[in-house]
């Protein structure tokens, strides 16, 4: 059950992910993450780095709209007039 279009991480890819390797990086931040709660149950989260004037978002996955417009709406009001960019992870994540 889920969201359409949702996929699940293997638990390798999350471990993978999660150890921000600094080659990983590219030059940019460790990873930062936002979860938006409902009630203390997590319906979304963002994964994110800054990279000199941009904020990159690595990865949004929300189990309803208003998660995903909250999670968009943190992550703009995040880069402060700065580029908000998206990025594809690489298959070897």
């Amino acid at each position: 059950a889920g969201r359409p279009g949702a996929f699940q991480r293997p638990d390798a890819d999350w471990d993978e992910m999660l150890a921000d390797k600094e080659r990983h990086r590219n030059g940019a931040s460790a990873f930062f993450h936002v979860v938006y709660e409902v009630d203390g149950d997590p319906e979304g989260y963002a994964s994110c780095r800054l990279k000199g004037d941009d904020l990159v978002v690595h990865g949004l996955m929300a189990a309803t709209d208003e998660a995903h417009a909250a999670l968009w709406r943190y992550d703009r009001l995040r880069s402060n007039g700065r580029q908000l960019t998206t990025r594809k992870e690489s298959a070897g994540w």
